[in-house]
């Protein structure tokens, strides 16, 4: 039972391996297709010149059977007034050949339109499938230009939003370092001014006498 299965998978990966190497190929095929049908669309028309031709020739060779019949009613009926019965008959047997030429040309005529009408009438809807399949072509490969463009631009935008996010990590780092910075030379010059009054306020003792309370606490 379960080698039974796993056939059956395996038979299902492959048909959807082969739909997916179709789907990939589709519109090269398509086209491809449309190559050959076009191609067979020429072979329908040239033919159709032929049977027009053909249809064209049956109909003047039934259109001159035609005038030979009335020329031949026409002698059988002076055979009939001058009483020559052997000459009718020979006339009779005549007509009867002509008019079964004229009966096979009219057929082969009606036969060559027919096949006209036919191979037009096919051609045409083939014409207007292959337009169809063109426009359709044509959309697939504008929306799967337009999607391959949206990717890429998305890609961009993910790249450069990490890009701009490390940059600003960068710019947070660099204002921590200038911040602690300047509160470091904040409190170098604290000190530099705080050792400068020092000095200025030791000079001055010179210039004073009243010690105060202080004078008790240097004893």
């Amino acid at each position: 039972m379960w080698v039974k299965k796993l056939i059956t998978a395996a038979r299902g990966h492959v048909n959807n391996a082969g739909e997916e190497l179709v789907d990939q190929n589709a519109i090269t095929i398509l086209e491809q297709e449309i190559r050959d049908s076009e191609s067979e669309i020429k072979k329908a028309e040239q033919s159709l010149a032929t049977i027009k031709s053909k249809r064209s020739m049956a109909e003047e060779d039934a259109k001159n059977l035609e005038a030979e019949i009335e020329k031949y009613k026409g002698h059988g009926k002076k055979a009939l007034a001058a009483d020559d019965q052997d000459l009718a008959r020979d006339i009779k047997h005549k007509l009867d050949g002509l008019k079964s030429q004229h009966a096979t040309k009219s057929a082969m005529a009606a036969e060559f339109l027919e096949h006209e009408k036919s191979i037009e009438s096919n051609t045409k809807t083939a014409k207007q499938r292959i337009d169809t399949l063109k426009l359709e072509i044509e959309s697939i490969k504008a929306t799967e230009s337009a999607q391959k463009a949206h990717e890429s631009v998305t890609k961009n935008f993910a790249g450069n939003r990490a890009s701009l996010s490390n940059a600003q990590d960068s710019l947070s780092r660099i204002k921590e370092r200038q911040r602690a910075k300047q509160h470091q030379l904040k409190a170098a010059g604290d000190i530099a001014d705080g050792g400068d009054d020092l000095e200025s306020r030791l000079a001055a003792l010179d210039n004073t006498t009243d010690t105060g309370d202080l004078s008790s606490a240097f004893d």
